[in-house]
């Protein structure tokens, strides 16, 4: 289910946020069409104003 009330477009407050959390669950169909979630640990920079986000191998 999507909520598009809670989606955020402010800059500023999506890296408080990611400073915050330290990881992210990322859900996605195979291809048989079976849902699975994969958490993963993340690092991120931010360079000219871009939004770089990299997974951790831990």
């Amino acid at each position: 289910m999507i909520h598009f009330e809670r989606e955020v477009f402010d800059p500023v407050l999506i890296e408080e946020m990611l400073k915050h959390f330290h990881h992210v669950n990322i859900a996605m169909n195979d291809e048989d069409g079976y849902p699975y979630v994969v958490p993963l640990n993340y690092g991120f920079e931010i360079k000219n104003g871009k939004l770089f986000v990299y997974r951790i191998i831990i």
